[in-house]
Order: C-alpha cells, then structure tokens, then sequence
C-alpha cells in the first residue's frame, strides 16, 4: 500500500510543476504603468516639486521641521516630508549639519531598471 502511494505520488509531481511552468514575458505586469519622468531636466536632477525630502513622525514634526530650516512643507506621506526653497538646496543640507539638525536629502528623480 506504501509503495502504491509513493508511485502514485511521483507520477504526479510532474504534473504540478507543469502548472508552475513560466510563460511569456513577465518583466512588468500590465497593471503597472511604465515610469514617467516628470523632470524636464533628466533623471539623476532635483525635483523642482520638492528638492528636498526627509523623514518625520507626523504632520506637525514634519511642519516644525520646515519651520527650523526655513523651507515650505510640500508634502506630507507615510512618514516621507517633502520640502521647496529658493534658496541652494545644497546649502540648505549644509546649514542643517552645521547646526546638528534633523538630516534632509536631495529629492532626486530616479529612474527604475530597465526590464531584461
């Protein structure tokens, strides 16, 4: 009876893993759009919408946080703050790590691989 269901078994095992067989070309699925790059500047710039990003607990630590450094609060999301200045974001960053505040980072456009 053991013997029976071992071959019984492994007569089947070829037939689950054709199920699994990869077919056609997955590299995106089709639910996802392709990336656009919104910058006219080209990918490795800083977005104009926010040039600068940095992280925060909340709203209001994400608007004091704009209110330390003297930069408008853009955007708020799941923990992400993204800033606008006039002035060189660069010198923004600066000025943050001369005074020991909270660390901010360029808000580069990025761009995702190309699919093989």
């Amino acid at each position: 009876m053991n013997r029976f269901l071992i071959i019984f078994l492994l007569l089947l095992l070829p037939l689950g893993l054709w199920g699994c067989e990869r077919s056609g070309d997955i590299s995106r699925p089709e639910n996802i759009a392709p990336w656009k790059d919104s910058d006219s500047k080209g990918i490795g710039s800083v977005s104009e919408e926010g040039q600068l990003m940095g992280f925060a607990e909340s709203q209001e630590d994400a608007e004091a946080l704009a209110e330390l450094y003297g930069i408008t609060l853009v955007e708020y999301q799941n923990g992400l703050a993204l800033f606008h200045t006039d002035e060189d974001p660069k010198e923004v960053i600066r000025r943050g790590q001369e005074n020991g505040w909270q660390e901010l980072s360029l808000n580069r456009v990025q761009k995702l691989p190309e699919a093989p």
